[in-house]
């Protein structure tokens, strides 16, 4: 299993307060890096593009190994090595995991000329069960947009309200614009985004 830049974004996601430093974490499976504060979570699958067999033989990644927390703060530190052969080699753009101590944890990456190895401290305890919140049942509505062009509209409108950052999201139906309002006692905002339509 191998991590990318992206499963390394997870952190932005973790609890920024030390009341409960599981979840201001990141938590680690051979699967996937997941993170919350316990408002929002996210989940990055680990990516299908490569074979950790391929790193070279003074690399040493683990292949099994129980699911840890690395503390958000630090993992910001570790930086994937940059390389202009990402495109041909995947590898190069990934991490894994080539040590585990009872305490700690080895994070690696390598751009073929030098290697990128940093131990963490773990953090002790267990990460909540977060799968108990997901939800089992069927979406009563499901439509993709483009993230980038609703990312922008957020950030504008939550400028309109200083408390909750709150947006009025809306949805009419299929193929029809979403609608978002925000706004304060002196000022609104209203956006609306079309959402991608699906192949037929």
């Amino acid at each position: 299993m191998m991590y990318n830049s992206i499963n390394l974004e997870a952190l932005k996601i973790a609890s920024k307060s030390g009341v409960k430093p599981e979840i201001a974490g990141v938590l680690f499976t051979k699967d996937a890096t997941i993170a919350t504060d316990a408002f929002r979570l996210i989940k990055i699958s680990t990516p299908k593009n490569g074979n950790i067999e391929e790193f070279p033989a003074n690399i040493k990644p683990l292949k099994e190994f129980k699911p840890f927390i690395i503390p958000a703060d630090s993992l910001k530190a570790f930086k994937i090595a940059k390389t202009k052969n990402t495109r041909t080699i995947p590898l190069l753009e990934n991490a894994v995991i080539t040590e585990i101590t009872p305490t700690t944890a080895t994070l690696t990456s390598t751009d073929l000329d030098t290697i990128n190895k940093k131990e963490f401290y773990t953090v002790e305890g267990d990460y909540p069960d977060w799968e108990q919140i997901m939800p089992t049942t069927e979406p009563i509505v499901s439509f993709s947009i483009n993230g980038d062009y609703l990312a922008e509209l957020l950030t504008i409108l939550t400028k309109l309200d200083s408390g909750q950052k709150e947006v009025k999201v809306k949805f009419y139906g299929k193929d029809m614009p979403i609608k978002l309002d925000s706004g304060n006692e002196f000022q609104t905002g209203m956006a609306i985004i079309m959402p991608i339509r699906e192949k037929e």
